[in-house]
């Protein structure tokens, strides 16, 4: 009986989800924005909860180098989003977004875990999603910042 009611309970869930319109990637996107947005922003939060973890001791760095580029990126993302109404923001796959937008350099397999968040004018940030995390928020040139 219990097993039959979270079934229901996850099936109106995903029911409901469709009829909002919106992904989960939308969701893990716009939770983090609005997170990152807020005054409460705190790092290891950042990291703990919404970007991909990885191990401590990689060719990239130490876990200190990886809060310090987390940090720079987290405040970049934070000034950029004064720029632009949170609640009005499109959040749509790579492949959806504009022409114009679509100006990264990305193989078939981030193609289809990226996203762009943007407003028309002139606001537009792209997120890689990996397991339901973020795996990058910004870019260098034209590829993305991979932080694990």
């Amino acid at each position: 009986m219990k097993n039959t009611r979270l079934l229901l309970l996850a099936f109106f869930a995903s029911c409901f989800g469709r009829a909002t319109g919106q992904i989960p990637e939308e969701k893990v996107i716009r939770d983090f924005m609005t997170y990152v947005s807020s005054p409460s922003l705190d790092i290891d939060t950042v990291d703990l909860k919404y970007v991909v973890p990885y191990p401590v001791d990689t060719p990239v760095g130490t876990k200190y180098k990886r809060q310090e580029l987390l940090r720079i990126m987290a405040f970049g993302l934070k000034n950029h989003i004064k720029t632009a109404e949170l609640k009005t923001l499109k959040i749509v796959p790579y492949k959806k977004a504009p022409e114009e937008l679509q100006d990264l350099i990305l193989d078939e397999d981030l193609t289809e875990r990226a996203f762009v968040a943007f407003d028309g004018k002139k606001f537009a940030r792209y997120f890689l999603i990996k397991d339901s995390q973020i795996q990058a928020f910004d870019r260098l040139g034209f590829a993305f910042l991979v932080m694990d």
